[in-house]
């Protein structure tokens, strides 16, 4: 056999292994498609990112408006309000003699517990608690947004808040401030993922800089089951990204505490420009309960506890020297749940919802510490209707 015949049978059969390749490839990507069904992480499935993390100018993201949600495993159906948040909306003019309390914070204040069960929010808790005290004037809303951090929250007075006439704004967060940049974004202070809007890949002027493959394989849906933390890696670069922020040393720690408590500050200053008072409270976590029962004792990662509870230290340092000088209105209710001996959360930072009366309890005996509960009262009985 001449060499010319040898090549053509070479390439007819590297042509036919090719060509069923392919058939095999996309039979295999249809079968797993019916089979194995699109691509869900176990967050996705509880939250339904595409309706609660919709992007937003300025706040990054929010829950779509007036959507409905439901998940697999509860029958439960969420209408979100105009503005995409849970529960009613403030009316664009305060109706005389209300009190209007926003609450801000990541999951946790949108919805309580990680999972879809069925039980009050700490917005609806507290909103209760001040009924009971016959102060039914005074109005709670809820401005939780799923994996919000404290930069966010601060965009969120400024470019909505302010506009419903706020006479108190929380904050009830700080575990997303420490979460998201150990397991995601690990910048100090950025949003999560906010490294996947940098990486856009309608922003790669290079062309040898587009991640081609790696895109071109999250598009199948047998990637995203197989591969998907591989080509996501390729995409984001989050190795880079840790060694320039100094991924885990204690500078880094520092300046996460340092960018929350930052953002805590100027909430209080901004909230008082807009007529408001502000009070912060720093969440409690697994990692700061004493006995560890449950879900951190099944999961414990003792370097990730160790990173926790150094933040909460550094935190405790610079929000003790921000209200020495008057400048922020906290109160640590990480510790809230030590003592008990039982499971309290279900998972790094959602209580059980059976847990969630004594958050609410614990918020409204320090705003009637603070003598914020007592102002309200003397308002009601200055202006009765």
């Amino acid at each position: 056999m001449n060499t010319p015949r040898r090549i053509k049978k070479v390439l007819e059969a590297l042509f036919l292994a090719g060509f069923f390749l392919v058939l095999l490839l996309i039979g295999a990507e249809l079968a797993s498609r019916y089979i194995l069904g699109e691509y869900e992480s176990e967050f996705e499935e509880v939250y339904q990112v595409d309706r609660t993390r919709t992007p937003q100018p300025y706040t990054m993201f929010g829950a779509k408006p007036s959507a409905s949600v439901s998940t697999n495993d509860s029958p439960l159906i969420e209408h979100y309000n105009r503005l995409g948040y849970r529960g009613p909306a403030p009316t664009p003019v305060k109706p005389s003699g209300e009190y209007r309390i926003f609450i801000l914070g990541g999951s946790t204040v949108f919805m309580g517990s990680r999972k879809w069960e069925k039980g009050p929010s700490i917005v609806e808790l507290l909103k209760d608690i001040f009924a009971s005290h016959g102060l039914s004037q005074v109005k709670v809303f809820n401005f939780g947004v799923v994996s919000a951090v404290s930069g966010q929250e601060l965009a969120r007075i400024v470019y909505q808040i302010s506009d419903f006439e706020p006479d108190l704004v929380i904050m009830y967060n700080g575990g997303n401030d420490i979460l998201v940049p150990i397991s995601y974004d690990p910048r100090p202070g950025y949003p999560f993922n906010f490294m996947a809007y940098e990486a856009n890949p309608l922003m790669q002027r290079d062309l040898k800089d587009y991640p081609f493959m790696a895109m071109a394989l999250l598009g199948t849906n047998l990637g995203r089951h197989f591969l998907r933390w591989y080509l996501v890696g390729q995409i984001l670069d989050v190795p880079r990204l840790r060694r320039e922020s100094g991924f885990r040393t204690f500078q880094w720690e520092w300046e996460i505490a340092k960018s929350y408590v930052v953002n805590l500050i100027r909430g209080n200053k901004i909230s008082q420009v807009f007529g408001a008072e502000f009070v912060a409270y720093f969440q409690p976590m697994p990692h700061f309960k004493e006995p560890i029962i449950g879900f951190l004792e099944a999961h414990h990662d003792r370097g990730m506890s160790k990173t926790v509870i150094r933040f909460r230290e550094n935190v405790r340092s610079l929000a003790g020297e921000a209200m020495a000088s008057k400048d922020l209105n906290f109160t640590d209710l990480s510790d809230l749940f030590d003592g008990i001996e039982e499971d309290v959360f279900v998972d790094e930072i959602h209580p059980k919802h059976k847990n969630m009366p004594m958050i609410a309890d614990a918020i409204f005996s320090d705003l009637e510490d603070r003598g914020i509960v007592a102002t309200i009262e003397a308002q009601a009985n200055k202006n009765p209707k």
